[in-house]
């Protein structure tokens, strides 16, 4: 069975909002939803200095 995201809006600018924060989910691209990111980049650091290509 497919995932939907359906969404009820009642004026122009909810709808123009709600189209701009799907569209943002169609971007190709990678996201740090548990924030990890900057203690991962920490240990690649320390543990392999100058090998970072961030």
């Amino acid at each position: 069975m497919a995932s939907a995201l359906s969404w009820l809006d009642f004026d122009h600018a909810a709808r123009e909002r709600s189209q701009a924060l799907l569209a943002f989910f169609n971007e190709p691209g990678t996201r740090d939803e548990l924030g990890i990111g900057n203690i991962r980049n920490a240990l690649a650091d320390q543990l392999f200095p100058g090998t970072s290509t961030v």
